[in-house]
C-alpha cells in the first residue's frame, strides 16, 4: 500500500490451519497466522525500512452443517485473538489489526447443475473500542462436485466486504 509522502507499508500473511470434523455435520478449526509487515519511509527522521515478523494471532471456530432441501445453512462462529496489541506509543510495524473479535456467521450454500453458489452475511464484535462490523460475501463456482465437498476442484469468484454497523471510539480522532 502506497501512503503518503512516498511511504508504503506492506503486509503479508500466512495462515496455518487444522480443521476436524466432530461428526458429518459438524466442524472445528484452529488457525496460527503468521505475519510479516514492512514500513518505508522517505522522512529522514524515520530511518527507511523497519519490519517486523511473528505468529500475528490464532482464530478458533466451529460451524454446523443444516441441510434444507437443495441449499445449506452453516451457522458459524469464530473468536481471534491477537498476539500483539497495537501500541500507539511505539512505532512497532503493524502485524495484524491488534483487536480480538467474536464474529457469528450464517453460511448459505446451494448447487444448480455445475454451478455452485455460496455466500454468507454475520455479524462481529471487537475489542479497544473498534467498529462492529457485519461482514458480508457473495460466490459463484463452477466445476466442485455436489455441495458436499465431493468435486475435485473449483473455479470461481468471490466478492466480499463488511459494512461498519458501529463506529470506532475515537473515529473522529486524527
Amino acid at each position: 500500500t502506497k501512503l503518503g509522502s512516498s511511504n508504503s507499508y506492506l503486509l503479508a500473511e500466512f495462515p496455518f490451519g487444522l480443521r476436524y470434523k466432530v461428526q458429518s455435520n459438524w466442524a472445528v478449526e484452529a488457525e496460527l497466522t503468521a505475519a510479516y509487515g514492512q514500513s518505508k519511509s522517505t522522512d529522514i527522521n524515520s530511518g527507511g525500512t523497519r519490519s517486523n515478523s511473528q505468529i500475528s494471532q490464532a482464530r478458533v471456530s466451529s460451524d454446523f452443517l443444516i441441510q434444507a432441501g437443495s441449499f445449506d445453512l452453516i451457522p458459524e462462529i469464530e473468536v481471534q485473538i491477537p498476539f500483539q496489541k497495537i501500541d500507539p506509543n511505539t512505532d512497532t510495524v503493524m502485524v495484524g489489526e491488534g483487536v480480538q473479535s467474536l464474529a457469528g456467521k450464517l453460511n448459505l450454500q446451494g448447487q444448480f447443475g455445475q454451478a455452485d453458489f455460496f455466500s454468507y452475511i454475520g455479524y462481529q464484535t471487537r475489542d479497544q473500542g473498534r467498529s462492529t462490523l457485519m461482514p458480508w460475501s457473495l460466490g459463484l463456482g463452477w466445476g466442485g462436485g455436489d455441495v458436499s465437498g465431493k468435486g475435485d476442484s473449483l473455479l470461481g469468484a468471490r466478492l466480499f466486504g463488511f459494512q461498519s454497523i458501529a463506529n470506532d471510539k475515537d473515529k473522529d480522532l486524527p
